[in-house]
């Protein structure tokens, strides 16, 4: 499930929806499309397993915060 800060854009729900598990219905229909086409292997390797298995076989994860944009009207 996507957590993201996009949904308080615009007025709340301007991106996903107005509801979150509508949102993540429409998505995990997208995931199984995409999943019966059969992608390699290699393509999916790094989910499988947990956040600790990842970082085991590929090393630190790193991200990076950045601020919310600020809007501002157009003229």
């Amino acid at each position: 499930m996507f957590d993201g800060n996009v949904r308080s854009l615009q007025g709340g729900c301007f991106a996903l929806g107005a509801s979150q598990k509508k949102y993540d219905a429409m998505v995990d229909v997208l995931v199984e499309r995409w999943m019966a086409t059969d992608p390699p292997d290699s393509v999916c390797e790094f989910l499988r397993g947990d956040f600790r298995d990842l970082v085991a076989r590929r090393g630190p994860v790193f991200g990076r915060k950045f601020p919310a944009p600020k809007l501002f009207p157009l003229t």
